[in-house]
């Protein structure tokens, strides 16, 4: 073979050569792997009261079916991108116009997207928040329609320290039109310590700024700091919390402060028998023309039967204590617990409040004096079928000397049953 012949083969086989040398080109990522739950929840509830305005002038017995049913599902794409969505329909038996009208009661009640884990993440859009007892920020489950806030809620987990921390911003409402200063908005900062073996330590600072001016042009601003502790020690199981209120109720300074807390003890003995004491206390204001507004703002509540299954208070200028007693099945998982709760106002000039914030009563005067009056309450869970709960409550309210005096002396009535069915 002549040496012209051997470099054109050289030639022809090289290019060869070096396509086979070339590495192969990486496969693609796989694609994030893709997941779902789906969900309905339908909860029916019959309620009936009888003299909840305490006057045995008038005949405001009542009694109305409720009705709440939620779709829900969680899409998730990998594991650090999810999105939630919950439609409601919530209505009262009978309360459209006919049997055949159709008056749009869907609404979406969450709609959020989250990116990060369960430990670490970001989540924006329509979304429920609570924290510890719900004495101050909570869903209110209890209400046919819930609650639930549009904002974003961040969330940020230290192992070491160890501490998880939320903050979050909230509209609570949107002016309809200019000035923007006019709007609603809630944020936060809530952490939780778990540094202490048994004990969990929460602190928090909210922060709620209603730019509506009076006719002085001025606004309201509540900043609340508080801490909570909560903990068990064998079969004793305790919660603590306080908080202070600083700001501004338009021209007034804001200076408001609250306690609260439970013990609760279970006997080793069969159907596991609980003895528990509550109480709890908030500032009223009496005096409008101190410059101080001293009615402690309890914000966005989960109010229910923490004081009193009538709803006759929330946690603002009230002093509330009771004793309960409970049992529980084994086999069976039902709850039975019984309260009697005494009651009364901390400042006998300023209002009466409702858990709502409705005014119920005033005396300016204080001559009245603190006590509302002292109310029995039953609350019994029972498991019907696996997905199907059933649940009992009962109040019988009787008034106190202030109670009498600025509204009447009937005792007041209530009770509901309700199905709960989870999917």
């Amino acid at each position: 073979m002549t040496p012209r012949t051997l470099v054109l083969l050289a030639l022809a086989v090289a290019p060869c050569a070096v396509a086979q040398e070339k590495p192969a080109a990486p496969p693609p990522p796989p694609a994030a792997a893709k997941s779902f739950d789906l969900g309905v929840q339908i909860r029916l509830r019959g309620d009936a009261t009888r003299d909840l305005d305490l006057a045995e002038e008038s005949d405001d017995r009542d009694a109305w079916v409720l009705s709440r049913i939620r779709l829900f599902g969680t899409f998730r794409r990998g594991e650090k991108l999810a999105a939630h969505v919950e439609l409601q329909d919530s209505r009262a038996f009978g309360s459209e116009a006919s049997a055949t009208s159709n008056e749009r009661n869907v609404d979406l009640h969450q709609g959020w997207l989250r990116v990060g884990d369960a430990k670490d993440f970001l989540r924006l859009g329509r979304q429920e928040i609570a924290f510890g007892e719900q004495r101050l920020v909570g869903s209110f489950d209890w209400d046919n329609v819930g609650r639930s806030f549009d904002g974003a809620l961040g969330r940020v987990t230290f192992e070491k320290v160890p501490v998880v921390v939320d903050a979050f911003w909230a509209k609570v409402k949107e002016s309809s039109g200019p000035p923007e200063r006019s709007d609603v908005d809630f944020s936060g900062v809530h952490a939780t310590w778990k540094s202490i073996p048994g004990i969990d330590l929460d602190t928090y600072v909210f922060v709620l700024r209603s730019g509506a001016r009076d006719a002085a042009g001025d606004d309201r601003l509540v900043t609340t700091i508080g801490a909570r502790g909560h903990g068990s020690h064998g079969r004793l199981v305790w919660d603590a919390e306080g908080a202070i209120q600083t700001g501004h109720e338009f021209a007034l300074d804001r200076r408001a402060w609250a306690v609260a807390g439970w013990i609760r003890y279970e006997l080793p003995l069969p159907l596991k028998p609980s003895f528990g004491l509550e109480a709890s206390k908030a500032t009223g204001d009496g005096d409008p023309l101190d410059g101080r507004f001293e009615e402690f703002d309890n914000l966005f509540p989960t109010n229910h039967l923490k004081y009193g299954y009538l709803d006759l208070t929330g946690w603002r200028n009230q002093r509330v204590v009771s004793l309960s007693a409970g049992v529980a099945g084994e086999s069976v998982k039902w709850t039975a617990r019984l309260f009697c709760r005494a009651l009364a106002l901390d400042d006998p000039a300023g209002a009466w409040k409702a858990a709502g914030g409705a005014v119920l009563g005033l005396d300016a005067t204080g001559s009245s004096g603190r006590s509302i009056g002292t109310e029995l309450d039953v609350v019994g869970t029972y498991p019907i079928l696996p997905g199907l709960t059933g649940q009992l409550q009962a109040g019988w309210f009787r008034p106190g000397d202030y109670a009498k005096a600025v509204r009447g002396d009937d005792d007041a009535l209530g009770a509901s049953a309700s199905l709960l069915f989870v999917f």
